[in-house]
């Protein structure tokens, strides 16, 4: 059984700490759907009241169904615990001496690709200097597209909405990062490949 709470902060003003806090800890898939049925039932005199299945937000942390989301997030800053973990590995020797190169290039790899992309803040101003756009020889205009594919998006689209960026960007940024990674991965199999080389040839 499940009850659509959103009805009733729609139409009805009804204290709303009061009521979410009237519900702490009870089971939704127990007696939680039966204390807001009879709370509803007394403070709005239900009409019709209906069985049906449906499936329900779980908490992340805890597993357990919900019937409201908790909204207090925690957020830790992985900055300090990285610079530790990076000046430990400083202490460590290597065997074979080319995996520190090896290592020291995966995490130059994980650093950019984890590097936090900007918001769209509606300026036409871009800081790529190559267009992603099939017009590969013309100047980039805005996003990462020339002055044509932009106005043509533009023309489509109906504009940029609610900061999101273009799908021609997206689909453009997605192959240039695909590409990146190809070349990386094909840098580090290198490396690998010539480290194995090594020590099968007694070098180590």
């Amino acid at each position: 059984m499940g009850v659509i709470i959103q009805f009733l902060f729609n139409y009805v003003t009804l204290p709303l700490y009061a009521f979410v806090t009237q519900f702490n800890g009870l089971d939704v898939l127990g007696d939680g759907n039966a204390a807001v049925i009879k709370y509803l039932d007394e403070k709005l005199s239900i009409i019709m009241e209906e069985s049906y299945e449906h499936k329900y937000l779980y908490d992340w942390r805890t597993k357990k169904p919900t019937i409201f989301r908790a909204t207090e997030q925690w957020f830790a800053s992985m900055e300090g615990f990285y610079q530790a973990a990076m000046d430990a590995i400083g202490h460590v020797k290597w065997i074979p001496a080319k995996m520190e190169e090896f290592t020291e290039k995966e995490r130059e790899l994980r650093t950019s690709s984890l590097t936090r992309k900007q918001p769209n803040t509606g300026s036409k101003e871009t800081n790529l200097d190559e267009v992603l756009c099939r017009h590969k020889e013309r100047k980039p205009f805005a996003y990462g597209l020339c002055n044509e594919c932009y106005e043509e998006f533009m023309k489509v689209s109906g504009g940029l909405d609610e900061g999101s960026d273009p799908p021609a960007f997206q689909r453009a940024e997605k192959e240039r990062l695909a590409k990146l990674s190809i070349q990386e991965n094909a840098k580090l199999y290198s490396l690998c490949e010539k480290t194995i080389v090594s020590i099968s040839a007694g070098k180590y």
